[in-house]
């Protein structure tokens, strides 16, 4: 009778969990068997732990070795409170392929939010591999979950394609889409999961804008960088998103007469998450300077309101930017940094972004609400600001004045411009004029 009475406690918790994901998730999830691993340590090898269940069967998974992907398969925790992951590689040992990171939400629907563990791995045997998932909190509820969107391995060159643009592919993604549920009766666990939504960033592209801080602060400026993406799936309004990257301040210089940059020392790098809002969250430059110009934007556009704004602050994306923006829906701009010239020592200030992915939509289609797991990779874009130079005044004092008197005589230049190279050439004249005279009082002189 008590052993009944377990199964029975079981059985009630596991279909309380089940119907709560079923309902919470709008009859949408379905549901999957699942094998069971058992894995009370690090050491324990994952052949030991995934045929703890009796009908686990290795012909489910054969050896493709061109198949360069990743499949999660099975998760456990142990008994010290650690979270393990088993993933199916169908390429086995034939090359040396290991999954970084994984992307976990612990709380799901309204609440999921998605987070990017690293991955240890302890051990393998030809397509299957154990993970030790970093950082993660083992809760002491009854019921836990474990929403894995995507997981991720380093890019290889060899065998992944890169991008069509000027972005670099860090980490490669494959879509998981698992909710996997952990369930603690009478000290023992049994898991199962359902399958999750995801949205898949189809198309993106990493970059930034350089706004000029004001004139006397030519030397400063501000870089907002954003993500240019489509997805797979129709967004109406783009609501709330959650992006990850890894910033990095370095410092360089250009060569004795040449463009070519020159780095000479790069910060430690620092991982950074942001949650962009698109009713409260806005960026802008710092206007520091004289007769400085404040510039503002929403962190949410899509990228019609993306031109549109550059164009009525008189930016001028550059014809690069202009084509990777094709083919794309929203941006994203996550993050501005600070941008300076030191002209007495030549030194230049900026700051590069690399790992940047997008973890969590929320998005509103059709009238209904979305909360979801992005599958996304990990990408890098350049160090060239994705406007024209004479935007930015990069190259300091003069470039700068020479550009507002060149936007002045083509119609192009701002109040500020038009202020700047007005004065410019008011002071040219005078200079000039002062040094025909300084000319001819000296010719006179030599010549008397």
């Amino acid at each position: 009778m008590k052993q009944a009475g377990r199964k029975t406690n079981y059985a009630v918790i596991l279909l309380i969990a089940i119907f709560f994901i079923f309902f919470q998730t709008g009859g949408g999830a379905v549901y999957r068997t699942a094998v069971s691993a058992r894995a009370e340590t690090e050491a324990s090898s994952v052949i030991k732990d995934l045929t703890t269940d009796k009908s686990f069967n290795f012909s489910d998974y054969p050896e493709e070795l061109y198949n360069f992907s990743i499949e999660v398969i099975q998760i456990a925790e142990s008994e010290n409170g650690e979270l393990f992951l088993y993933a199916y590689q169908p390429s086995g040992q034939y090359k040396d392929l290991t999954a970084t990171t994984v992307r976990i939400s612990t709380a799901i629907n309204d609440n999921a939010m998605w987070v990017d563990y690293k991955l240890t791995k302890l051990n393998s045997s030809g397509v299957f591999f154990k993970y030790k998932v970093n950082d993660i909190a083992v809760k002491a509820d009854v019921v836990r979950y474990y929403d894995i969107s995507a997981i991720h391995r380093k890019y290889d060159s060899a065998i992944d394609e890169g991008t069509d643009n000027n972005n670099n592919v860090n980490e490669v993604v494959y879509e998981v889409g698992q909710l996997w549920t952990a369930v603690t009766v009478n000290g023992e666990v049994s898991y199962n999961m359902v399958i999750s939504e995801t949205i898949t960033i189809t198309e993106k592209y990493v970059d930034f804008i350089r706004y000029p801080n004001g004139w006397l602060t030519f030397n400063k400026a501000t870089d907002s960088h954003y993500i240019a993406f489509s997805t797979d799936r129709q967004i109406d309004k783009l609501v709330e998103a959650d992006v990850y990257f890894v910033s990095q301040m370095y410092r360089y210089k250009y060569k004795p007469f040449s463009d070519e940059i020159q780095e000479i020392y790069a910060w430690d790098p620092e991982e950074q998450t942001e949650t962009l809002n698109y009713e409260l969250n806005k960026g802008g430059n710092t206007a520091s300077g004289l007769f400085s110009k404040k510039y503002e934007w929403q962190c949410i556009q899509s990228v019609a309101e993306f031109k549109t704004a550059a164009q009525s602050d008189k930016i001028t994306l550059s014809e690069e930017t202009e084509t990777n923006l094709k083919n794309k829906q929203w941006i994203l701009r996550f993050y501005e940094s600070e941008y300076n010239h030191y002209s007495e020592t030549g030194d230049y200030f900026a700051t590069r972004v690399n790992d940047v992915t997008i973890l969590r939509l929320k998005f509103e289609t059709a009238g209904k609400t979305y909360n979801l797991g992005v599958v996304d990779n990990k990408q890098e874009g350049d160090d060239t600001p994705g406007n024209r130079p004479e935007d930015t005044g990069h190259k300091g004092f003069w470039e700068y004045i020479w550009n507002c008197i060149i936007k002045l005589f083509t119609g192009q230049a701002t109040t500020i411009e038009t202020v700047v190279a007005v004065v410019a050439l008011v002071v040219a004249i005078a200079v000039f004029g002062c040094a025909v005279g300084f000319l001819k009082w000296l010719y006179k002189k030599l010549f008397k």
